[in-house]
C-alpha cells in the first residue's frame, strides 16, 4: 500500500510530461492511425486524416511545453500535487476533443457527444498520470541496469584516462609541427604571423571544438531502459516476436474493417517474412556490421515494407490501388522500425555479449558517467588550451618585434615546450587523489570565498573521483563567478552503491541574468541525476543545488 502511496505522489516529479516520450509514442501513433485506421479511400481523404492528427498532436505538444513552463515549472524542486496532475489530465483530454470535433466540422463530418468529451477527459486524467509514472520506471530502471553495466564492465582505469588526455595534446603538437613545416614554405611570413597562424589554425579551432562537447550520453527511449549499445550490438533481436506482433496486429485491425477472414492469410506470410528476413539480417550484421545499428533499422523497415505492402494489398485490396499501397509503405516501414528498436532494447542481455559490450564502452561509446567525465575534461581541457596554451603562446608573440624572424625551428620548439608544460600539470591534476584536488580546490579561492567541503564518499573508482570532483568544481566556480558567494558549503556523501548525493550551499547573489538554457555543467548533471536535481536561490540571498548523482 505503500509503494502505491509513493507512487501516486511521484507522478508529479521532473518525469511528467518527457518532451522525448511524447515525441517517441506520438510520431509513429499519429503515422499509424492516420494511415492504417482512417478508412481512407484516395489520396485526398488520407492527407486530410493525416493533416488532421498532426494538428493534433502539435496540440498537444504546445499544451504540454507550456504547462512544463507554468504551473508545473517547479517539479524538479517540488513535485506538483498529484491531483492537480490528475486535473490537468482530465482537462487535457477534452481540450483535444474539443479541437477534434472543431476539425472535423472544417471537413464536413460533425461527430462530437457529450458522452464522448467525456470519455476523452477520463482518458486524458488517466494517460497523463501512466505516462509520468511509466516514464519514471524508465528512469529507474535505466539507472539499475547503467551502473551493473558499468561496474561488469570496469570501463577505465587512470592510466587510459590519462593516455586518453596526453592523445590530445600530442595531437596538438603534431598539428602545430605540420602548420609550422607549411608555413616554412610562405615567403616573407614574420614570427609574429607564423604565431598568429598556428594560434587561430592549430590551438584556438580545438580549444572551442572541445567547449562543445557538452553532450554526455545518448538518449534512451524505451520504457524498460537500457542503453544505446543494443542498438549498436543487436539491431535485429527476437525475431519471432517481432513477426507474431505484426501478423498480430495485422489480423485485429482487419477485424475492425471486418475482414477478419481475409487477413488470416496475409498475416500467416508476412509472419514468415519477417522471422526469416530479421533472422538473416541479424545473421548479416553480426558479421558485416558497418555505421548506425537505428539506421540499419530504418533500411531494413523500408526495404521490406515492400514486400508485406504488396502482400497485404494482393490479399486485401481488390484492385490494388496507389494511394492504399504508398500509404501502406510509410505506416509499415514505421510500424517495422518501432518494434524492432523497441524488441533490440528490451531483449538485450550483455552478458551474452561481453567483448562487443566491453569494447564499446572502452571506446568511450557506452556509460553515461564515462560520457559524462568526457564532456567534463574536455571542457576543462579546452579551458586549459585557451587559458594557458593559448596565452602563453600570445605572449611569445608580443614579445617579437613586429617585422622580426626568428629560426623556424626554435620557434616551433618553444611553441612545443608550451604544449608540453600545459599536458604535464594537466595530467599531474587529472591524477591527484580527490581529497587533495579538493584541498587545492578550496585554496585556490580562499582569497575570495570560504570553501567547506565535506566528503564521506570512499573507494571511489578513478572515474568515478574525477567526476565528482569536477561537478564540485563545476558548482563552486559558478557560485564565486556568477553569484558572488563570500561562504560556499559542500557535501557529498554516498548512499547506495553508485547513488551519491551533492548539496551545494552559498551566501551568494544567485545569477543576475536569467537563462532558460542550461550550461554545460547543469547539462552533465542532468544526464547523471537523471532530472533529479535541484537548484534554487533565495530571495535575500544566497543558492542552494541539491542532487541524487548516479553512477
Amino acid at each position: 500500500m505503500q509503494d502505491l502511496k509513493d507512487a501516486f505522489s511521484a507522478i508529479g516529479g521532473p518525469w511528467l510530461l518527457d518532451r522525448l516520450q511524447l515525441v517517441l509514442v506520438g510520431v509513429p501513433t499519429v503515422v499509424i492511425v492516420s494511415l492504417g485506421l482512417s478508412g481512407a479511400a484516395n489520396s485526398d481523404e488520407y492527407a486530410n486524416f493525416l493533416f488532421r492528427n498532426i494538428l493534433l498532436f502539435g496540440f498537444v505538444l504546445l499544451a504540454t511545453e507550456l504547462a512544463r513552463r507554468t504551473i508545473f515549472a517547479s517539479i524538479r524542486a517540488r513535485p506538483a500535487n498529484p491531483f492537480l496532475v490528475l486535473a490537468f489530465g482530465a482537462g487535457m483530454g477534452a481540450a483535444f476533443y474539443l479541437l477534434k470535433c472543431l476539425l472535423d466540422a472544417s471537413l464536413n463530418d460533425p461527430n462530437c457527444s457529450l458522452g464522448s468529451l467525456v470519455a476523452f477527459a477520463a482518458a486524458g486524467a488517466i494517460l497523463v498520470p501512466a505516462g509520468s509514472m511509466l516514464e519514471r520506471l524508465r528512469r529507474h530502471s535505466r539507472v539499475r541496469r547503467r551502473i551493473h553495466l558499468e561496474q561488469t564492465a570496469a570501463p577505465i582505469d587512470q592510466a587510459q584516462l590519462s593516455a586518453q588526455l596526453a592523445l590530445v595534446f600530442d595531437d596538438l603538437s603534431a598539428n602545430v609541427s605540420a602548420k609550422f613545416r607549411q608555413l616554412s614554405l610562405v615567403i616573407g611570413l614574420t614570427s609574429r604571423e607564423s604565431l598568429e597562424r598556428v594560434i587561430m589554425d592549430c590551438i584556438k579551432p580545438l580549444s572551442v571544438s572541445l567547449g562543445y562537447l557538452s553532450r554526455p550520453t545518448a538518449r534512451y527511449f524505451v520504457i524498460r531502459g537500457t542503453t544505446s549499445e543494443a542498438l549498436a550490438l543487436r539491431p535485429f533481436g527476437s525475431p519471432i516476436a517481432v513477426a507474431f506482433v505484426y501478423a498480430s496486429l495485422l489480423w485485429l485491425s482487419n477485424v475492425e474493417f471486418e475482414r477478419a477472414d481475409l487477413a488470416v492469410t496475409p498475416a500467416l506470410i508476412n509472419f514468415l517474412l519477417l522471422s526469416v528476413s530479421i533472422n538473416l539480417a541479424q545473421l548479416a550484421w553480426s558479421k558485416f556490421a558497418r555505421g548506425s545499428g537505428v539506421l540499419a533499422i530504418v533500411l531494413f523497415a523500408s526495404i521490406m515494407s515492400i514486400a508485406i505492402t504488396s502482400v497485404n494489398q494482393f490479399y486485401l485490396s481488390n484492385p490494388v490501388q496507389l494511394d492504399g499501397y504508398l500509404a501502406g509503405l510509410l505506416m509499415n516501414s514505421v510500424i517495422v522500425s518501432t518494434m524492432l528498436g523497441v524488441s533490440a532494447l528490451i531483449s538485450f542481455h550483455p552478458k551474452l555479449e561481453p567483448g562487443p559490450f566491453r569494447d564499446s564502452i572502452v571506446r568511450g561509446k557506452g556509460g553515461s558517467l564515462h560520457q559524462a567525465f568526457s564532456a567534463m575534461v574536455y571542457r576543462r581541457l579546452s579551458q586549459k588550451l585557451h587559458g594557458a596554451v593559448q596565452s602563453d603562446v600570445l605572449a611569445l608573440q608580443l614579445s617579437i618585434g613586429a617585422a622580426q624572424t626568428l629560426n623556424a625551428e626554435k620557434l616551433e620548439a618553444e611553441v612545443l615546450t608550451v604544449i608540453e608544460k600545459a599536458r604535464d600539470e594537466f595530467l599531474a591534476d587529472t591524477e591527484l587523489p580527490l581529497s587533495n584536488r579538493l584541498k587545492s580546490l578550496t585554496d585556490q579561492w580562499a582569497f575570495v570565498a570560504e570553501v567547506i567541503v565535506t566528503n564521506s564518499c570512499q573507494d571511489l573508482s578513478p572515474l568515478q573521483e574525477n567526476v565528482c570532483f569536477m561537478l564540485i568544481q563545476e558548482a563552486v566556480t559558478n557560485s564565486v563567478r556568477h553569484g558572488s558567494a563570500t561562504k560556499i558549503m559542500v557535501t557529498l556523501s554516498q548512499g547506495k552503491p553508485g547513488v551519491f548525493n551533492l548539496s551545494v550551499i552559498d551566501n551568494g547573489t544567485g545569477p543576475l541574468a536569467k537563462s532558460s538554457k542550461l550550461g554545460s555543467g547543469l547539462n552533465v548533471l542532468k544526464v547523471l541525476t537523471e532530472d533529479e536535481y535541484s537548484l534554487t536561490f533565495n530571495e535575500g540571498g544566497g543558492a542552494k543545488l541539491t542532487a541524487t548523482i548516479y553512477s
